[in-house]
């Protein structure tokens, strides 16, 4: 009983961890070079240190650590302020370090709203306190203030800055970090404490360089066409992130565990239950609209994805050197293949948030909705060939563009249409369904046509979206005739919740326009799936993906010809199964 009770009071009175030392540049630098020592005594304690410095970046009060980090990252800055080593170069190790260190911080410092912050000072102000540590809180709060927004200032200017140095492998690993942490921060600081952010991407992404954003030789067309794909890859991230973020409920008000304004106050569980309409329709009306701000770049990405899938295909380019010769001509092309991509990647994170709703011929996103998935059809048909694709015109007499290239650059377009493909029939089928007669056989007809050599020279991730494509297709309910009179609206309770009626099934008779069933594209959509799953084709289908996707071991094979109605018992096929790279993760 002793023990227990002396477990309980030492629970009760646990205290936070000391301060760190005072983080500056050179104190972070001195640790971080100081971590990748070999003698323990020296790297243990600076590791500890490094990881107190990211812990307690807010119980303390204490700033300075991630804007240290980034003086240690933009070498010019710190070694033109006198602030780095006394060597005046910083290495590309202890860069690297500082990078991932800043990338891995930014969650804990920027998860904790400011407002919550000042919601300990007004709790403080009517409580018995010390006056001291209001006033520290407050000048915590201007300091954590200033800080974010020196971050928001100099985290672009260092992804868009591109270099030309011999360290081109570390520059490439530092921007994928910095790159990782410009999403970690969209993730909570879009649209509240950064409203501008995706516009700000997107003017980097047209234009090579931003509004402050000084790009080091920024007449270097080839570094402008770098800066512009590390631009719209940082854009898919920030999309990602903002696109995944979780519903959060508060389930009360009070202090929090790091405002230092009191205990939380618990509340019966009934008392939450009772507000459960309120509290979820307003999460989930706050993240629509985070997603209808996010989609403010709809336009933007669809022209991009226009301008430069075409120059892709076409083997021009946007840049704006003229008269480029060789190697220039190549490198230029290839990024125009880079930007073509991503931007389509881009447009897969938006089309989910888009939202619109059940009666898509009233919203007046609608159109332009149909003219994108119109040119991404375009696009699909202009790259699908495999392996032998046309080289345009303009590449013929460049000597470092080969076959071998031209394939691999259009099998990466061709993939990254195909997925926005999927993605678009995933969350607007209606829409999507004008494409279904085109895109569909596009895709099965390589399967049912090319040669077993041919299908399995694909890269794996070619077979996956292919068969992917197929199967999505096949589990729409929506292009299913069996299944069509099944269609309702969406989880009752949520739509309630959100405030919305709750629908009623796929035969309403309302005649506004709102029954898919009804709708031409909708019909000819199933037509196409029928006829696919027609006697005859849908068994040459899986005859062909059985015997030239999976390419089977002859021990399978001999099993498959013996017992063609039975299971597969060889344990090659279980094996396959833990095998990343195996084609038979081809969808399924």
């Amino acid at each position: 009983a002793p023990q227990s009770s002396h477990g309980e009071d030492s629970t009760n009175t646990v205290q936070p961890p000391p301060p760190p030392p005072p983080a500056n540049v050179n104190s972070v630098l001195t640790a971080i070079r100081n971590s990748s020592s070999p003698n323990n005594t020296i790297r243990h304690p600076s590791e500890r240190v490094l990881q107190q410095w990211s812990d307690t970046y807010l119980h303390h009060h204490t700033c300075n650590y991630l804007t240290s980090l980034l003086y240690i990252i933009d070498w010019e800055s710190s070694t033109a302020g006198g602030n780095a080593a006394a060597a005046g170069v910083v290495e590309e190790s202890s860069r690297l370090m500082a990078a991932i260190l800043f990338k891995n911080c930014v969650p804990k410092a920027f998860s904790v709203p400011i407002d919550s912050l000042l919601e300990g000072i007004t709790t403080a102000t009517t409580t018995v306190c010390n006056d001291n540590d209001t006033n520290a809180l407050r000048v915590f709060i201007d300091q954590l203030r200033h800080e974010r927004n020196v971050i928001r200032q100099t985290l672009p200017n260092l992804l868009f800055r591109a270099r030309t140095d011999s360290s081109n492998n570390y520059d490439k690993t530092l921007m994928l970090h910095l790159q990782l942490a410009l999403s970690n921060i969209a993730l909570f600081d879009f649209p509240t404490g950064w409203p501008t952010l995706l516009e700000e991407l997107m003017h980097v992404v047209k234009n090579g360089s931003g509004g402050a954003t000084a790009i080091r030789g920024d007449n270097d067309t080839g570094m402008i066409m770098i800066v512009r794909v590390r631009a719209i890859q940082a854009l898919r991230m920030c999309l990602s992130s903002i696109r995944h973020r979780k519903i959060v409920v508060q389930k009360g008000r009070g202090g929090g565990r790091r405002g230092g304004g009191g205990r939380q106050q618990q509340q019966h569980p009934m008392m939450d239950m009772r507000h459960l309409e309120s509290m979820i329709g307003k999460a989930v009306h706050e993240r629509k609209e985070v997603h209808r701000m996010a989609c403010n770049i709809f336009n933007g990405l669809a022209e991009g994805i226009i301008q430069h899938a075409q120059l892709a295909v076409t083997g021009g380019s946007s840049s704006s050197g003229v008269g480029q010769e060789g190697d220039a001509t190549c490198t230029a092309w290839q990024m125009e293949c880079k930007l073509a991509t991503q931007y389509i990647k881009c447009m897969t994170e938006v089309i989910p948030m888009l939202e619109i709703e059940q009666v898509v011929h009233s919203d007046p996103r609608v159109p332009a909705v149909r003219s994108l998935l119109d040119n991404l059809t375009q696009i699909c048909q202009a790259v699908k060939a495999y392996p032998f694709v046309s080289t345009p015109s303009t590449l013929m007499g460049v000597s470092s563009i080969h076959q071998q290239e031209m394939t691999i650059q259009m099998d990466k377009l061709y993939r990254a249409t195909l997925t926005c493909c999927m993605s678009s029939m995933k969350y607007q089928p209606q829409l999507f369904a004008t494409q279904i007669t085109a895109v569909l056989p596009s895709v099965v007809e390589p399967i049912l046509t090319l040669d077993e050599a041919v299908l399995q020279s694909m890269p794996v991730k070619r077979l996956i979206v292919m068969t992917s494509f197929i199967q999505m297709v096949l589990q729409c309910a929506l292009y299913d005739e069996r299944r069509k009179d099944r269609l309702g609206s969406k989880n009752a309770v949520l739509s309630m919740l959100m405030g919305r009626k709750g629908g009623g099934s796929g035969n309403d008779e309302s005649g506004d326009g709102s029954n898919p069933n009804n709708d031409p594209a909708v019909i000819a959509a199933r037509e196409t799936v029928t006829a696919l799953l027609a006697e005859g084709t849908i068994e040459r289908l899986i005859e062909c993906i059985v015997g030239k996707f999976l390419m089977l071991h002859p021990d399978e094979v001999e099993e498959w010809e013996s017992d063609p109605e039975g299971r597969y018992e060889t344990d090659l096929a279980e094996e396959a199964m833990l095998d990343a790279a195996s084609p038979r993760h081809c969808g399924g």
